[in-house]
């Protein structure tokens, strides 16, 4: 019964980590927060990168000074590399207010800390 409600009632998981750097007056440091947006559609494509994109930015805002934003993800077609997520990301600093660089990884190669937040969560 508990696979069952697994396999029929899916939740999209979107995971990031985040890292920041603060100043003190000795040397700078590198934190870093895990942030999990659990939604209940199952859509994967640019318009749900970019709602998820927006809650990380309003999240980040209200604990942090964000000047830039750097964004590492893998090559998925259907969320990341496609015209549509570009034209996100070429009107980032107008809809955010914050300016942004997009990098991306291989497809498929590798894990990265994203995976095991996902796995903690899931």
């Amino acid at each position: 019964a508990v696979q069952g409600f697994h396999w029929n009632n899916q939740a999209t998981i979107h995971r990031l980590v985040i890292y920041c750097s603060g100043n003190n007056a000795v040397r700078y440091e590198l934190n870093f927060l895990n942030f999990v947006v659990i939604s209940e559609s199952p859509t994967h494509n640019s318009v749900s990168v970019h709602c998820f994109v927006k809650r990380l930015l309003t999240f980040l805002g209200s604990k942090l000074t964000v000047m830039k934003v750097y964004y590492f993800s893998d090559g998925a077609a259907s969320q990341y590399k496609n015209k549509n997520y570009f034209v996100n990301l070429a009107f980032h600093c107008r809809d955010f207010n914050i300016e942004a660089k997009w990098h991306f990884f291989t497809t498929a190669h590798g894990k990265g800390p994203c995976d095991g937040v996902g796995g903690t969560v899931k």
